[in-house]
């Protein structure tokens, strides 16, 4: 059982010191394994302690303060298809759960940026306008050897590179508490595989440019399921604490 390897040694130095958070560095394949998702034979990982990856970056942000008691929140997301992308019909609900819309309450209050109304500027203006909490849905091309070949697909078809929002001024991602990039090929789907460390790619270089915390996806997702989950999740997390 692949709990027994990387987790069980250490569950009597947790319980000894009171630990009540995992912090995971790891290396290699074990960056492709969801570990909240790995199991002792009864429970989940992620019903016996909270977990977060650390990555290099991560390491200069430990100690960073968290989010205000109730941050505000922007969501930005492309529905429609682009050449080379298929559409992402799911991503409207996705958006609603978390800022609301068309009589939705949502999770958390903020505001929403859909299809065209998320180009370059929206996006810049969201992350100074102080929101704490950004959710993007859309597309990303991943190489995550090269940031000025990675690209998000943004609402009005343009594309923008991770390289280019490092360099840029307008964007500041230093106050993020948590980024989500809910999309395809976030943390994963390079063409040259790099020991794991692809899986970490995407979240990494964004913690690289200021974001605290950074959720992103293994695996993909069918876009259709994302609303009640994701409502769920800021809620637990912004609303319950």
């Amino acid at each position: 059982m692949l709990f027994d390897a990387p987790i069980k040694p250490l569950e009597a130095d947790v319980r000894q010191t009171g630990s009540r958070t995992l912090l995971l560095s790891l290396d290699g394949p074990l960056r492709c394994v969801p570990m909240a998702a790995l199991r002792d034979g009864e429970r989940w990982l992620a019903e016996m302690y909270p977990s977060a990856v650390v990555t290099m970056s991560a390491m200069k942000l430990l100690g960073k303060e968290g989010a205000a008691a109730k941050p505000a929140a922007a969501a930005l997301g492309v529905t429609a298809s682009w050449p080379g992308f298929p559409a992402f019909p799911g991503v409207a609900a996705e958006i609603e759960a978390v800022v609301g819309g068309a009589g939705c309450p949502g999770a958390m209050e903020g505001k929403s940026f859909p299809d065209a109304a998320f180009d370059r500027a929206t996006f810049a203006s969201s992350l100074s306008s102080g929101a704490q909490v950004v959710r993007v849905a859309s597309h990303f091309t991943l190489d995550p050897t090269c940031l000025a070949r990675t690209s998000l697909l943004l609402g009005d078809g343009a594309r923008l590179s991770l390289d280019g929002m490092r360099t840029s001024a307008d964007f500041d991602f230093t106050g993020l508490d948590l980024l989500t990039l809910s999309a395809c090929d976030t943390v994963s789907g390079a063409r040259r595989m790099e020991n794991g460390f692809e899986a970490e790619s995407m979240g990494e270089a964004f913690q690289r440019v200021g974001a605290s915390s950074v959720l992103a996806a293994l695996l993909p997702v069918d876009d259709m399921s994302g609303p009640e989950p994701t409502r769920e999740f800021y809620r637990l997390r912004y609303a319950e604490g």
